[in-house]
């Protein structure tokens, strides 16, 4: 990322608006010469969540030149803290399933699941042991069975 726009953008720690002569700025930078970009505009984003923090850049680049900064950027950064926020929320929903399917699996109990309709959704291995079925044949029939 060094002499590149992007790099300015994680370093000053702003809205970074080059309106025009882009190529002329950064002709080192490879990627802006094959897009052939004019503009760019970029902004550092970040996130706060416990027990990390989360940082990104969220960036345009034209081909023509962009005389003021499009809101396309700001609903970018917004749509992005949204969607990390979303990630970290079924990251920590999984990890709370898979911690309680341990916890019933390891259970010495029966345990069983039913819908409304008292057909049995799950069991663990105790209810297996102590009905004398598998989950996958007790599924296949009501609650009232047992």
């Amino acid at each position: 990322m060094d002499g590149t726009p992007c790099e300015r953008v994680i370093d000053e720690r702003c809205l970074i608006h080059i309106p025009d002569n882009l190529v002329e700025i950064y002709g080192n930078d490879p990627d802006v010469q094959a897009v052939g970009a004019a503009s760019y505009m970029g902004c550092r984003c970040s996130i706060s969540m416990a027990p990390s923090s989360v940082i990104w850049r969220s960036s345009i680049c034209g081909r023509c030149p962009m005389s003021r900064a499009p809101r396309c950027c700001f609903r970018f950064r917004r749509t992005g803290g949204a969607e990390l926020r979303r990630m970290r929320v079924e990251a920590q929903v999984r990890e709370r399933e898979q911690k309680l399917g341990r916890l019933v699996g390891s259970a010495m109990d029966a345990i069983i699941e039913v819908d409304q309709h008292l057909q049995v959704t799950q069991m663990n291995p105790a209810a297996e042991k102590v009905f004398g079925c598998s989950a996958a044949e007790a599924a296949a029939g009501p609650l009232l069975i047992f």
